[in-house]
């Protein structure tokens, strides 16, 4: 007659959760991190373009030239730039 161990308990207990998907848990989470992180970045993207045009025409109609159109977009660019070389690193995150 066979007995049932707990390890054997364990086992069918440990196989049942992955095939109802609850051991994948911290693979979903990842994947909404991610769809989070990426639907952030695509808004930031989109509200400067939409902000980016205003604050042209401002800057148009203020100094009557496109340089102080450039050289904004120049200031920014150098300060992401700044903060890029400040914070990034080679090192692996996962």
């Amino acid at each position: 007659m066979a007995y049932i161990t707990l390890d054997t308990l364990y086992a069918v207990f440990f196989y049942i959760m992955c095939t109802v998907g609850l051991v994948n848990t911290a693979r979903v989470v990842l994947v909404l991190t991610v769809m989070c992180t990426v639907g952030l970045v695509n808004t930031a993207g989109a509200l400067q373009g939409f902000i980016g045009v205003y604050v042209a025409g401002y800057l148009l109609q203020t100094f009557h030239t496109w340089s102080s159109v450039f050289y904004s977009t120049a200031a920014v660019s150098f300060v992401g730039a700044v903060i890029f070389a400040t914070f990034a690193s080679g090192e692996r995150v996962i």
